[in-house]
C-alpha cells in the first residue's frame, strides 16, 4: 500500500471515530493524523490498523482502539515541556501521540520483548526520545516525580496508591479501573491539595495491569493486615460498579440496545465481542451478514484472518462505503443512548452513597506526598 492509501486510511479514522465522537482538541486530532498507526503493530495486523478496535500486538496484548487513545490523551490536557508518566508502554502508540503534543513522556513496560519493541517503533516512527523503562507498572517510576499527567494503558483492581503519591498538585491521571473479563472503568482523576478527585466515565475493557514476579511473592507472604498496601491502597468503591444481573455478569448496555436495534441474540454478540471485534466493526459485520448469505461468524473469521472490509464488500457486491456510513450512524445512535444510560446509573449510585447527585465526581481520598 502506497503513502497516499495510508493517509487516505488515517483521515477515515480520524474523521469517523475521533471527530465524530466528540474529540475537539485540534492538537491532539493533528497527531492522530501525523502518526503512522500501522507503525505500532505487526506487519500481519496492518490491514487493522486504522479500524474502530483494539489490535493484537503480541505477548497477549493488544493497542487500544483509537476513540480510547485520542479520549484518554484529550482528558489528560496536556501542555508543551510537561511530564508525563505512562504505565503500559505496549507497542509505544500512545508514547509517540504524547510525544507529538510536546510532552516529556516516560514510558513503563513490564514485558521486556514489548518494551524493545516499542523502542523500535518509536525509533522508526521519529521518537526516539522517549524514555523507555522495563518495569513493575505498580511501582511507577519514583526517579523522575513528580509528573504534570498520568495515564495508564492497562486495569488495576484499584488505583495504586504509589501513582498518586508521584502526581503534582494540579495534575491529573488517567486510568481504568476494575477487574478482569467484566466492564470496568475509566476515571479521570485530579490531584488537589494532596487529595483525588475522581471523575467516573466510561465503560471500558482493558487487559489487565500485570505485578512483576517479586511483587507478586512480596504481597504473598505480607501480613494479612498489609496485604494490599502499595498495591490497591485506596479504598474500594462500591457504588462505582454498573447494574449486575443476579448471576453476577455485568450487564452491557451497548451489547443489549445492537441486540435490539438489529435483532441478533446478546449471546452471539457478547461471542463474537470476545474474539477482538470492536463495535464499529462487529455493527459492519452484521449489516454485511444481513445483506448476503454470509453468517455473522463466516465474517469475523475472515476479518481475523485479515481480510480488509472493501475486499469483503467487493466480494459480496456491496457498497463498502455505504456500508461504513450506515454502520457509523448506528455507532453513535447507540453510543449516544449509552452514555445516557451511564450518566443516571452513576448519578442514581452517587446520591445513594451520599455524593452530590449533580456530579460524576466522589468524595476526595487522601494522597500521600511522595
Amino acid at each position: 500500500m502506497n503513502d497516499s492509501a495510508w493517509f487516505d486510511l488515517k483521515n477515515t479514522m480520524v474523521e469517523e471515530q475521533l471527530v465524530a465522537r466528540g474529540i475537539k482538541d485540534e492538537r491532539v486530532i493533528a497527531a492522530f493524523r501525523k502518526i503512522p498507526r500501522h507503525f505500532f503493530v505487526p506487519e500481519e495486523h496492518w490491514g487493522d490498523a486504522y479500524e474502530d478496535r483494539p489490535v493484537p500486538i503480541g505477548q497477549g496484548q493488544t493497542v487500544s482502539q483509537p476513540y480510547i487513545v485520542a479520549f484518554m490523551t484529550e482528558a489528560l490536557k496536556i501542555k508543551p515541556g510537561q511530564k508525563i508518566l505512562e504505565v503500559g508502554t505496549g507497542s509505544g502508540y500512545q508514547s509517540s501521540i504524547l510525544s507529538e503534543l510536546g510532552a516529556q513522556v516516560f514510558s513503563i513496560e513490564v514485558t521486556r520483548e514489548l518494551s524493545e519493541r516499542a523502542a523500535e517503533n518509536l525509533k522508526r516512527a521519529g521518537y526516539a526520545s522517549i524514555h523507555l523503562k522495563t518495569d513493575n507498572g505498580y511501582g511507577g517510576w519514583n526517579e523522575h516525580a513528580p509528573y504534570d499527567g498520568v495515564i495508564v494503558t492497562c486495569a488495576p483492581r484499584t488505583v495504586p496508591q504509589s501513582l498518586a503519591d508521584q502526581l503534582k498538585n494540579g495534575g491529573r491521571m488517567v486510568v481504568p479501573v476494575g477487574e478482569e473479563h467484566q466492564v470496568q472503568e475509566l476515571y479521570i482523576m485530579q490531584k488537589q491539595k494532596d487529595q483525588m478527585q475522581i471523575e467516573r466515565t466510561l465503560p471500558v475493557r482493558f487487559v489487565p495491569m500485570i505485578a512483576s514476579f517479586f511483587l507478586l511473592i512480596s504481597c504473598l507472604f505480607a501480613p494479612a493486615s498489609r496485604a494490599d498496601t502499595g498495591l490497591y491502597s485506596f479504598p474500594k468503591i462500591e457504588d462505582e460498579k454498573i447494574s449486575i444481573q443476579a448471576d453476577k455478569k455485568p450487564v452491557n448496555p451497548f451489547v443489549s440496545a445492537l441486540s435490539k436495534k438489529l435483532n441478533i441474540p446478546e449471546k452471539t454478540l457478547t461471542d463474537e465481542f470476545k474474539q477482538g471485534a470492536g463495535r464499529g466493526e462487529m455493527i459492519r459485520i452484521i449489516l454485511m451478514s444481513k445483506k448476503s448469505d454470509k453468517t455473522i461468524e463466516d465474517l469475523v473469521k475472515e476479518r481475523q484472518k485479515g481480510t480488509w472490509f472493501s475486499k469483503m464488500a467487493k466480494e459480496l457486491k456491496l457498497d463498502n462505503r455505504a456500508l461504513r456510513k450506515e454502520a457509523l450512524a448506528i455507532l453513535k445512535e447507540l453510543e449516544s443512548e449509552e452514555s445516557r444510560i451511564k450518566t443516571e446509573t452513576i448519578h442514581t449510585s452517587s446520591a445513594t452513597a451520599g455524593v452530590a447527585g449533580q456530579t460524576r465526581s466522589v468524595e476526595p481520598i487522601e494522597s500521600k506526598k511522595p
